[in-house]
């Protein structure tokens, strides 16, 4: 397993909400490094050699060999679920829009109206597919 799956699975066991990611040893499962994230993180991803975290405001860049936040980028406001697909982050605001961030770059690619309360985002038959909770989709 890579550094960076090994972090990523640890840090989605974790609960974010806390603003601390456990990463753990998969051979031993014991913690080996604790990540702050702050409050209110929300989604996570693996990307570019990268783990990324949401909260509002703000996406966190983690780097796996150091398990540090090694930058942070504005984005919208209550930003939450997040994807990696097809070479790009896919964020989710819960305000309808969302954000296309080019992980390799460090670089907002666009902004996408969506409808309102967008919940989740998952991506398939070279699509991304977004879901709401009050248009029914």
């Amino acid at each position: 397993m890579s550094r960076v799956a090994a972090v990523l699975a640890a840090l989605v066991a974790a609960a974010l909400v806390s603003g601390v990611g456990f990463a753990s040893s998969r051979a031993s499962s014991t913690v080996v490094a604790r990540i702050a994230t702050g409050k209110d993180s929300c989604g996570i991803a693996g990307a570019a050699g990268s783990v990324w975290v949401t909260k509002d405001r703000e996406l966190l860049r983690i780097d796996p060999a150091t398990n540090t936040v090694s930058r942070r980028f504005a984005i919208d406001p209550f930003a939450c679920e997040l994807r990696f697909a097809y070479g790009s982050l896919w964020i989710v605001t819960q305000w309808g829009v969302v954000e296309r961030f080019n992980p390799v770059t460090g670089r907002m690619i666009k902004r996408i109206r969506v409808g309102r309360t967008t919940y989740d985002v998952a991506s398939g038959a070279g699509s991304m597919w977004v879901s709401n909770r009050n248009g029914g989709t």
